[in-house]
């Protein structure tokens, strides 16, 4: 195994673990899930509504379901190489969202641009190895 084959199967590995331990968590504890946001990305909010509830879930499931596709993906990434670019469109869409919609983010949950930015560049570099290395 070389070294780009190991860098791969990190990213895809680490991209894979995410999405399922944030969709569990989102689906089975909300509440914890703005916690791990604050550790991950900066997020700060105090109360939660229901209806951020009802969305943590919903979105707990898209989170599940692209971890199981990575995870499929994960044992032949030659043939799952559609699965693994459809990721790294996904997350380069995430960093688009952060960059165009920051105002929003910050006013809804203080995260600070430079904090943001942190998030962008880790998800278009995610995106890059994978689209790259697929």
């Amino acid at each position: 195994m070389n070294a780009r084959q190991i860098v791969f199967g990190f990213v895809l590995g680490v991209t894979c673990a995410y999405h399922l331990g944030i969709g569990l968590v989102s689906c089975l504890a909300p509440e914890t899930t703005l916690q791990l946001a604050s550790l991950l990305y900066g997020v700060h909010a105090s109360e939660i509504p229901p209806q951020v509830i009802y969305m943590l879930k919903a979105l707990g499931m898209y989170a599940l379901f692209t971890g199981g596709l990575l995870a499929l993906a994960m044992t032949d990434a030659r043939r799952y190489r559609h699965v693994i670019l459809a990721a790294a469109a996904l997350l380069v869409m995430r960093a688009t969202t952060r960059v165009l919609f920051h105002d929003l983010l910050e006013e809804a949950f203080h995260v600070a641009w430079g904090r943001n930015l942190v998030n962008v560049a880790i998800l278009l570099t995610q995106a890059g190895v994978l689209a790259a290395l697929a």
